[in-house]
């Protein structure tokens, strides 16, 4: 999107993860970003700006160990086929998407039995000249900031939603009773299970300069909008991967101290729209990708940070001790 109502514009995206307190990780998200020298689109990792159309996929699986992942994996390989640059109608790119995902979940399961119970929401995002093409199939979100607003504009497919407000339009005297006591209540209105998808999202939404977008799992849930209002736009400030820092962050310490660490993983991915800033570049991108790096580090592998502490205390130790010249010796076998 080099250019939006005739202002140059770039977007700065970030993504990442983290396991919360499960052993598999359902999750999955992949971003790609403009590549003018070949003129495509081209799969990035941490941090990146693109000066041209992105296409960002965010998709959370569920049916057990047997393949809770294996249809998110399917939405965040196949998805982003049918987005080849030039994309003349993205409305039409994400229905041929859909149903690109669907045949290929379709053909796995009947190879497969034990996949039969597997599902899988996501969320998938094309920035380019006219705006954002979102979609939307399940319970994944997508958030907008402008103006330190926060504004949902994904579409979440809430079955209980939609059971709720059958009773409020209801005359009958037990139809709160009904919906409030029915065993579909958790049940979300729209997923992907191979068959054909009834209710789905697949809108243009207007783009702005100073836009922030979140495209993210449930596993956001732990926190509520006032915590995203406060903390994205403070975030991202200075870059996305801060974004992504923080949240995942502020995730890792409520699932595990609120939640008996019992919370959902979570994946994230953060795109800023602005104007074309010379100023951001490689000691941009690096500072980025390091702190993002980080961050998911600290998460996948938690004992990092306690062998980390542990072998800094000890060098500390004998800095000490051979500056006071003090015998250590007897430390000599540990």
């Amino acid at each position: 999107m080099a250019e939006l109502l005739g202002v140059s514009m770039q977007l700065l995206i970030a993504g990442g993860f983290a396991n919360g307190g499960q052993t598999i990780q359902e999750d999955e998200w992949v971003v790609y970003s403009y590549d003018k020298k070949h003129n495509k689109l081209k799969e990035s990792k941490d941090f990146n700006i693109s000066t041209g159309p992105a296409l960002v996929f965010v998709a959370d699986g569920s049916g057990g160990e047997d393949g809770s992942n294996f249809i998110s994996q399917t939405i965040v390989e196949q998805g982003p086929l049918s987005f080849q640059i030039p994309v003349a109608d993205p409305k039409k790119a994400f229905e041929d998407a859909l149903d690109t995902i669907n045949s290929s979940v379709s053909d796995k399961k009947k190879e497969d039995p034990r996949l039969s119970k597997t599902t899988a929401t996501f969320v998938g995002g094309y920035f380019h000249s006219d705006g954002l093409q979102l979609a939307s199939v399940g319970n994944c979100h997508v958030y907008r900031f402008r103006d330190r607003e926060i504004h949902q504009i994904g579409h979440e497919h809430r079955y209980d939603a939609e059971l709720d407000l059958a009773a409020i339009q209801s005359d009958h005297p037990d139809a709160w009773t009904q919906v409030l006591g029915s065993d579909q209540r958790l049940a979300m209105g729209s997923a992907i299970t191979g068959d054909p998808v009834r209710h789905w999202q697949n809108e243009l939404k207007t783009v702005e300069t100073g836009d922030i977008y979140l495209f993210v799992t449930d596993g956001i849930d732990l926190l509520s909008s006032e915590h995203l209002r406060r903390m994205v736009p403070s975030l991202g400030e200075k870059n996305v991967a801060n974004v992504i820092a923080g949240l995942l962050d502020a995730i890792d310490h409520h699932g595990r101290v609120l939640h008996n660490n019992l919370h959902d993983s979570v994946s994230i991915v953060c795109v800023r729209v602005q104007e074309v800033d010379a100023q951001i570049g490689n000691g941009a991108e690096t500072a980025a990708r390091k702190s993002v790096n980080i961050a998911a580090e600290r998460r996948a592998f938690p004992w990092l940070s306690f062998v980390g502490g542990i072998t800094a205390g000890l060098i500390l130790i004998f800095i000490l001790a051979w500056t006071l010249g003090l015998d250590m010796s007897y430390l000599s076998g540990i």
